[in-house]
């Protein structure tokens, strides 16, 4: 099945949102731990995510947005969001609870848009930045509650200084490519911060460093990839 051609590659306006939005997220995050209020971090993402929606309204038909496939998606940003604010007062098994059904909706969305023949590139970005934020909230949420110690969030904040090395060092490859091991990893780091909620304190760094180890594993490989054609260039 193909892409229906509703984003241009390259670096587009699309790609020119992402590069933004690292930035904003980066800076929101940094200030946050100055002021002490993560709540910081969910309003800025807010905020740019419905700049996001606001730009695609401009550039792509309607109907090349709001299909089941990006529905699912923005229906599982605004469950990231709940958790996000609730979790901060809610008990540990909802949140766990909470965290594996966003996990599962997650699911979802790539199979509507392959069943459906919808797949673009707007709804992969809007879904692997909807990831991407939902790994930076869980993990300031494990450092709000004394689970982790702060340097976790670096795991949150992995994919955005990507994508700010990608663009400061003009990569021929404008982005990363999708794979199953990204989607896998991804998933099993997701399910280890979930884990430090459950009352296993003796394990909870052994935690830390497994997640982290397995996220420079995937990005490694991701930016190996997005500048090899930079290294050659330079050899040349």
């Amino acid at each position: 099945m193909n892409r229906q051609p509703d984003v241009q590659d390259g670096r587009g306006w699309l790609t020119r949102w992402l590069f933004f939005h690292s930035l904003f997220m980066i800076f929101s995050t940094l200030y946050s731990f100055v002021q002490k209020d993560f709540n910081l971090v969910i309003m800025a993402g807010g905020g740019s995510f419905i700049i996001l929606l606001l730009f695609a309204s401009r550039y792509l038909r309607i109907g090349n947005i709001f299909h089941l496939a990006n529905l699912i998606t923005l229906t599982r940003l605004g469950g990231i969001f709940a958790l996000s604010i609730f979790g901060q007062l809610a008990s540990y098994p909802v949140i766990i609870g909470s965290g594996l059904t966003l996990l599962l909706v997650d699911c979802l969305d790539g199979w509507a848009a392959r069943y459906f023949n919808r797949r673009s590139e707007f709804g992969e970005f809007f879904d692997k930045e909807t990831d991407a934020f939902y790994l930076l909230l869980v993990c300031l949420l494990t450092v709000k509650k004394g689970l982790f110690p702060s340097w976790i969030v670096l795991l949150g904040l992995a994919r955005y200084l990507f994508v700010i090395s990608v663009f400061s060092f003009k990569s021929k490859v404008a982005k990363e490519k999708k794979s199953e091991r990204a989607r896998f990893i991804f998933t099993v780091v997701m399910i280890i911060l979930l884990a430090a909620f459950l009352p296993f304190n003796s394990i909870r760094i052994h935690l830390s460093l497994l997640a982290s180890l397995l996220l420079l594993m995937s990005f490694s490989i991701d930016m190996q990839r997005v500048f090899k054609p930079l290294t050659v260039f330079i050899k040349d």
